[in-house]
């Protein structure tokens, strides 16, 4: 996909979508890592792997710099990936990470979102 075709909503754009990707601009990118505890670094995800967008949440809660983010993909090789960021009211490049985690299948990078974000993802669902 192109940077431009992936999902925004008030609250997520697509500079922030830009941010969870290795050339983002703000240095909050921490890399591309293999499901599991001690996951090894692998290749980074970008836009252009991502084959479809099967989950993306994303708020801030201030309503100004903040932001929470996650999203689940499948990528074009078949594989799953999930990605969590957030940046503080100071915005990216200041108090903010972003990671991806890639796995075999949907239920093993499920395995990698936070606690509030299996709930969020829930929620999600709970509402379609």
């Amino acid at each position: 996909m192109n940077i431009e075709d992936l999902p925004t909503n008030g609250d997520w754009t697509e500079d922030d979508w830009r941010q969870v990707f290795p050339d983002g601009g703000s240095g909050d990118y921490s890399g591309t890592f293999d499901v599991g505890l001690g996951g090894a670094r692998i290749e980074d995800v970008t836009a252009e792997a991502i084959g479809e967008v099967v989950h993306f949440w994303a708020v801030s809660y201030d309503g100004y710099g903040d932001v929470d983010f996650f999203a689940v993909v499948k990528l074009t090789d078949g594989r799953y990936a999930v990605s969590e960021a957030w940046a503080d009211t100071t915005g990216w490049g200041c108090q903010a990470d972003a990671w991806w985690k890639v796995g075999p299948t949907l239920d093993s990078v499920l395995a990698e979102l936070s606690e509030a974000n299996r709930k969020h993802l829930a929620e999600s669902e709970a509402s379609e």
